[in-house]
């Protein structure tokens, strides 16, 4: 999956880049972020053609695109239509779909090769875990909160679901599990809606698919139950007995090149280590550290946390658009603790793309958003006026609010996400005319210009122009 993969993003790079164009490639990010990103590219190429592994300076083109693929992601998603962004997600669900029919298909026509690991597509058939776990939690979130007919995602949640189970990947199980309850906890925290049927309909899928699973005739790997089962007599150091020695060899690596690090490099390859079967570290610290070194990290996380605020943003006031989201980046987060997810760069595209939607969504409301209104001003000039040009919002207020409070109240962050639930317009239409004379806005707009006030209310042309030096209250 690396070549198409790779070449799917450096296509989807140029298409934004023609269509913006290469100035405009990187406007949406501030000064900050654009230096760091250049810096990493630069030390991204520079650490893997001084690798002493061969295989750093063949990956390392798949890194950059990784990082020109994020920029691109960000301008295109900063441009596009958020209603028709969303796609992507069905498109994720789609694509695991497609993953687990070939799947099928091949161990229906040839179960032996795929028994000695004999197709190059199902090498290692575990590391599909590393895509279908995100993509199971992101469909079951979708079945979930969408009111629509919702076929797609429950066909790709059974189809990931039974892969993971019938594999035998308990990290992948873990997951799936973790992931969801991430989200699970998000959803109950910001009062999303969601529909008990379709819940109770996950599980008795899920339930279907260990039986199946256990009945199939079994690969070279027990599947997850028949594992777990005989997990239980082990200890957690026997559980993770092989976690612990590819950690340890790791760790060593990491000592002898603690600064500059390996680059993209296959762990088997590392001089020291010549034979190993291991790829990767099997984590995502010690991953990042094997191969970038310190400096490299450093970078890294610099580069992320410029663009964390906007993730926060995007999670607090429109929890209904982050959702989605949310639950691919948990679920990847948490099944990178032991297995490595970024080594695989179909995954890697994944968790980008959920990065990167969440990034922009807070972009884009971070500022407009209901709770932040620009200025008193600008919100007085948008009310409505009777026919004398006065402001009808002192008239408007007790009876919104007083309407208002007789239907349920929900959320802020759902008055924002009209293209996701339907909204209280009564409610909504409170908070429009609240929001100029709360304290913040009047404090904004009493330093702005001298108030005039005639009979208790707003006089906004007055406001507007010069004001004599005359009492401001007059008869």
């Amino acid at each position: 999956m690396q070549v198409p993969t790779t070449l799917a993003q450096i296509a989807f790079i140029f298409v934004v880049a023609l269509q913006v164009g290469i100035k405009n490639l990187f406007a949406p990010m501030s000064p900050i972020q654009r230096g760091l990103i250049g810096v990493l590219v630069v030390y991204v190429l520079f650490v893997s053609f001084t690798s002493p592994v061969p295989s750093s300076a063949l990956l390392a083109p798949s890194w950059v695109v990784h990082i020109f693929f994020f920029v691109a992601l960000i301008s295109f998603f900063s441009r596009a239509d958020p209603d028709r962004i969303e796609i992507i997600w069905t498109i994720v669900g789609l694509t695991a779909l497609l993953h687990v029919c070939a799947f099928l298909i091949a161990w229906a026509v040839w179960p032996e090769e795929i028994r000695q690991f004999r197709l190059p597509a199902f090498d290692n058939i575990r590391h599909l875990g590393y895509f279908l776990a995100p993509a199971a939690a992101m469909a079951a979130v979708q079945f979930v909160v969408r009111r629509d007919k919702a076929l797609c995602p429950l066909l790709c949640f059974a189809a990931a679901v039974f892969y993971i189970l019938y594999t035998g990947s308990r990290g992948g199980t873990v997951a799936v599990a973790a992931g969801l309850t991430v989200a699970g906890v998000f959803m109950v925290w910001y009062r999303q809606q969601v529909q008990p049927s379709r819940v109770v309909a996950l599980l008795v899928i899920t339930c279907i698919a260990i039986v199946i699973s256990e009945l199939l005739p079994s690969l070279p790997w027990k599947p997850v139950f028949g594992r777990g089962v005989d997990a239980i007599s082990q200890t957690g150091t026997q559980m993770l007995s092989g976690r612990r020695e590819v950690w340890t060899f790791a760790a060593i690596a990491i000592q002898q090149n603690w600064l500059w690090g390996y680059g993209p490099a296959i762990m088997g390859q590392i001089p020291e280590y010549q034979g190993l079967p291991y790829r990767h570290p099997h984590n995502i610290v010690l991953q990042v550290l094997l191969h970038w070194g310190l400096i490299g990290t450093m970078l890294i996380l610099g580069a992320f946390m410029s663009f964390i605020p906007n993730v926060m943003s995007a999670l607090r006031r429109q929890p209904a658009l982050a959702l989605v989201p949310l639950s691919l980046i948990a679920t990847m987060c948490i099944h990178a603790i032991v297995d490595g997810g970024l080594f695989y760069p179909f995954s890697t595209a994944i968790a980008i793309i959920a990065f990167a939607r969440l990034e922009v969504i807070g972009r884009r409301h971070g500022r407009n958003d209901i709770d932040q209104p620009e200025t008193g001003l600008d919100q007085i000039e948008r009310m409505p006026r009777d026919q004398t040009g006065n402001n009808t919002a002192s008239k408007d207020v007790a009876s919104a609010c007083i309407s208002a409070l007789r239907h349920k109240t929900q959320p802020s962050s759902e008055i924002t996400s009209q293209s996701v639930n339907n909204q209280d317009p009564i409610w909504r239409n409170a908070r429009r005319y609240i929001a100029p004379i709360t304290p913040p806005n009047m404090a904004r707009l009493y330093n702005d210009r001298p108030l005039r006030w005639q009979t208790f209310s707003f006089q906004a042309p007055d406001m507007l122009a010069p004001v004599s030096p005359q009492p401001a209250y007059q008869k």
